[in-house]
Order: structure tokens, then C-alpha cells, then sequence
């Protein structure tokens, strides 16, 4: 009989694709897709690409002035579309920074040794953490160059906390280490799910006329 464990998928792609809401951005394109396709074959590809182009600014740069309203000055579109991309490529960074909160909400006595048993103090510094690989992504990958696996130590107490190490897990004394990816395989996969799940939402927004 085959051993389950070895039926999942590796851990950076589950790191990476995991959640729900990745799935339904795919679902989204490609059941959408077919009326793109109807277009394309009987519509002119420079008509199809402008409405594209035209969905996408109703669509993302809305968002933009929803999020920065409170700004007093008008912001061109070449800058909206630099924010966004901005912050797409900080969400990828983020979902990496998540498997490391995670693993540490996972094990209570970790949370009972290095936040004084509090959970609110535990949310408050992974929210400042989470934030910082957000929003300033560039300083966070530098933080973390040259370090890209997430490797769990295993000590005479148990296991340690998620740290990003130079080299592929291995056996200690204690066990096999716990392994939980490769950061730039996640922030690859979980980069290819957002924009997969954009452009679910634009030809969804095209096909629906939304």
C-alpha cells in the first residue's frame, strides 16, 4: 500500500497555493475564459485587448482610490499601477512570512515561554511581522538573502521555532528536522496564484460585463 505522506504535495507548493481562495480565482478564469475566447474569434484582437485594459483600470485603480481616498492630490495611473505591484509582490512575500506564524501559533509552549502566555501579544509582534514582509518586502527579502529554507530544529524539548537556514534540513540527534519549504519557491508560487487569480478577475470582469 503506498504511503500517504508521500501522495502530498511538497511543502513550498502547499506553502504557496494554499487557501481556498487561490482555487477559486483559478476556477473563476477558467470557466470565464470561454467567453474571452468567443470574443477573441469574432472580435477584432484590438477591441478584446483595449476592454481588457479598461476592465483592469475600473477594477484595480478603484480599488486604489477606495484604499487612498484620504490622499489630497490626484495620482496618475502609471502610479497606481507601480502601488499595485507593488503590493502583489509584497503579498507573495507575506504568505512566506505566514508559514513561520503558523508553525509558531501551532506549539502553545511557545507562546507560553516567548510571549508570557499571551495570545494578544503573540498577534500583535506576528502582525508587526507580517506587516514588515508586506509592505516593505524589499528589506525583508534582504533580511533573508542567502537564507531560503524554513527548517524547524528539533531540541531535547521538542521542536524549536520556524528559521530561515542556508541549508536543506537534516538529521540531528533528536530526529529529522521539520521542513516547511523553500521561500523562493513559495514567493514564486504563491506570485504565479495572485496573478492567476488577477486575471481571473479581469476576464471574469470582461465576460460578465461587471
Amino acid at each position: 500500500m503506498p504511503d500517504p505522506r508521500r501522495q502530498r504535495p511538497p511543502p513550498s507548493y502547499r506553502a504557496g497555493i494554499g487557501g481556498a481562495y487561490a482555487w477559486i480565482g483559478i476556477a473563476m478564469g477558467a470557466v470565464s475564459t470561454a467567453k474571452l475566447v468567443l470574443d477573441l474569434a469574432s472580435l477584432p484582437l484590438a477591441t478584446v485587448v483595449a476592454g481588457l485594459f479598461r476592465t483592469y483600470a475600473v477594477v484595480f485603480h478603484t480599488i486604489f482610490d477606495v484604499v487612498f481616498f484620504w490622499l489630497p492630490f490626484a495620482v496618475p495611473g502609471w502610479a497606481k499601477d507601480l502601488v499595485i505591484a507593488y503590493v502583489i509582490v509584497g503579498g507573495a512575500a507575506q504568505k512566506a512570512e505566514l508559514v513561520t506564524v503558523l508553525a509558531d501559533w501551532r506549539h502553545p509552549w511557545i507562546v507560553l515561554h516567548l510571549y508570557r502566555n499571551s495570545r494578544l501579544l503573540f498577534w500583535l509582534r506576528a502582525g508587526a511581522r507580517l506587516a514588515f514582509a508586506t509592505l516593505a518586502w524589499p528589506v525583508w527579502l534582504w533580511l533573508h538573502r542567502g537564507r531560503p529554507y524554513l527548517v524547524m530544529g528539533l531540541g531535547s524539548h521538542g521542536p524549536g521555532r520556524v528559521a530561515y537556514t542556508k541549508r536543506p534540513p537534516r538529521r540531528t540527534e533528536h530526529g529529522q528536522e521539520i521542513y516547511f519549504g523553500d521561500v523562493r519557491l513559495i514567493i514564486l508560487i504563491r506570485l504565479l496564484s495572485i496573478l492567476v487569480g488577477a486575471a481571473a478577475i479581469l476576464v471574469a470582469n470582461y465576460a460578465f460585463s461587471i
